[in-house]
């Protein structure tokens, strides 16, 4: 099965910064659904559900005595709602999602071998992109000549993205090579140096088995709006190094 990541290009982004809810940590906004679904697997409206119908039966009925049978039920009620406010707040210690694709090669101590496509200011942002995650405290480092990933840019268009990876990783497990990391000249000549690295950056962070993540990390879905760094952070850190 073939999969692709594509990023939001600035104009995009502006505008949808003024009528988008900000995802919050642990979050992810399923687009079409009407919900979010948290890292826990529970969506947010079912918990917020199960403890407010908790609390109201609490304060509907009178606190049973020690010698109460209904002492036990209460008891049982309150240790699920001690689970479900342990998964509300562990969702949130990372906000990292990954693809479930990785590099075997990494767990064998290797380098990932790339080539660089690109030429001009192109080249120069994917060279910025390798640099920028070998210096990052993970076990992953780019290197070499091979076709793991190739990196592309050029021309194409009014598309929607001005960053796109195409890859492959059947029943969601080792990357099937090329991974296809592309820049797309039509938006990115007339972003800054920094926001042309942040494109090429980031799909490199999907070339590695990252998904989308909230604003503020490098794996943030859309460029502009200072919303995205250029270099991993430290959750886009503690994802990869959750993959490897």
């Amino acid at each position: 099965m073939c999969y692709s990541r594509a990023e939001l290009p600035v104009a995009t982004v502006r505008s949808l910064n003024h009528n988008t809810p900000r995802l919050r940590s642990g979050t992810r906004l399923m687009r079409g659904g009407g919900w979010h679904l948290t890292n826990s697997g529970l969506p947010v409206w079912v918990r917020g559900h199960v403890v407010r119908a908790w609390l109201l039966s609490i304060r509907r009925r009178p606190f049973p005595s020690l010698g109460d049978a209904p002492f036990l039920r209460v008891t049982a009620l309150a240790l699920l709602a001690a689970v479900l406010f342990v998964l509300c707040f562990s969702a949130s210690a990372h906000a990292y999602t990954t693809e479930g694709c990785y590099w075997p090669r990494v767990y064998r101590g290797e380098s990932i071998p790339w080539t660089n496509y690109a030429s001009g200011p192109d080249a120069q942002s994917f060279f910025f992109a390798k640099n920028a995650w070998n210096a990052a405290p993970t076990p992953v480092y780019i290197a070499g000549s091979g076709n793991n990933i190739q990196a592309s840019g050029a021309y194409y268009g009014n598309t929607g993205w001005d960053g796109i990876t195409y890859y492959s990783c059947p029943n969601a497990a080792v990357f099937v090579s090329p991974v296809n990391v592309y820049e797309n000249d039509y938006y990115t000549n007339s972003y800054s140096a920094r926001d042309a690295e942040s494109v090429t950056t980031h799909e490199f962070g999907h070339a590695l088995g990252l998904n989308h993540s909230y604003c503020g990390t490098l794996m943030y879905y859309g460029t502009g709006g200072g919303c995205r760094p250029n270099t991993p952070q430290g959750d886009d850190v503690n994802g990869i190094n959750h993959i490897y």
